[in-house]
């Protein structure tokens, strides 16, 4: 879903493009989409004109698993607002919680978010886990380690422990990027993760606003 925020004549009062992530590709058949990793680069190639609002993951769906229910869809509606408000009210810019670095050491890769409103959270509550709190890690060995630990070490940072050290080549650090093809988007089924900011922003129909983390697919040094 995307939507312009206003329109102007000038160039310099160009709309900026809001979007949220597309979660529901487990649905539509697919257990994982190159989607809404392409909406990130996009935001992050212009960072002045689109701007990920959230992914959708933490929102409830109908039977069909593609199409949110009412609340679903007031919800997403505030997260827009809250981010609509911040471009354009405040004139600052929007970011999701999103890495903004990748660090390895041997087995233990560390990851440096975007937090809006520290600290991050892990929360099995609004969302169940997955497994592994939504993280995963491939590379070109055929035999990939495991994530063996995931732990939040500080207001933004989260360590993730693999079985072994890494040997392969292009490894990637996934991050709700993978569900059953087939299964019902949502808080309980679906590509979804755990990890969450503490945004108390008051919404008018008591929704927790909370910021969840968007889908990615970072490369690891």
């Amino acid at each position: 879903m995307l939507t312009t925020a206003r329109r102007c004549e000038h160039d310099r009062c160009r709309s900026p493009l809001l979007a949220n992530a597309r979660a529901s590709f487990t649905a539509l058949g697919s257990a994982t989409s190159t989607v809404p990793v392409q909406q990130l680069a996009a935001a992050a190639a212009r960072p002045d004109r689109i701007f990920v609002v959230a992914p959708k993951y933490m929102l409830g769906y109908v039977a069909d698993g593609v199409h949110l229910t009412g609340d679903g869809e007031r919800m997403l509606g505030e997260y827009y607002a809250k981010a609509w408000r911040r471009v354009l009210v405040d004139g600052e810019a929007w970011l999701p919680v999103s890495p903004r670095a990748v660090q390895r050491d041997g087995a233990v890769i560390t990851v440096d978010f975007i937090v809006p409103a520290p600290p991050l959270v892990l929360d099995t509550t609004l969302v169940t886990d997955p497994g592994t709190f939504g993280f995963g890690f491939g590379d070109t060995s055929g035999a990939a380690p495991t994530i063996a630990a995931v732990a939040i070490v500080d207001d933004d940072t989260v360590s993730i422990t693999l079985s072994a050290e890494p040997v392969g080549g292009n490894k990637r650090l996934r991050y709700a990027m993978t569900g059953s093809a087939g299964a019902a988007a949502g808080p309980t089924t679906g590509a979804r993760g755990n990890l969450r900011d503490s945004d108390a922003t008051v919404s008018l129909a008591a929704y927790p606003l909370f910021n969840w983390c968007v889908h990615f697919d970072e490369a690891v040094p």
